[in-house]
């Protein structure tokens, strides 16, 4: 279940089809690549991508340049806050 921190009544549900988690240390360069190649491969319109903006947003920018549009979230202990995409 996400929630939207400024809705507190409105609930989304999200079906995961890909949930990796990539090794610590790994550069922004190599996470955004990887992202990138997967979302390529997928239809156009029905991925949607969700990035943790929790701590730094290098990767998240990262794949903004790249052509994706990326929704990032701060994950925290009790929910999901969706950040607003940026322009």
């Amino acid at each position: 279940m996400i929630t939207n921190s400024s809705l507190p009544s409105e609930r989304h549900v999200y079906r995961i089809g890909l949930l990796e988690r990539l090794p610590l240390r790994t550069p922004y360069p190599s996470i955004a690549a990887r992202v990138s190649d997967i979302v390529r491969r997928l239809p156009r319109g029905q991925t949607t991508v969700i990035v943790d903006r929790t701590g730094a947003h290098a990767a998240y920018d990262m794949l903004v340049e790249k052509g994706l549009s990326p929704i990032g979230m701060t994950i925290s202990r009790t929910a999901f806050d969706v950040l607003p995409r940026r322009a």
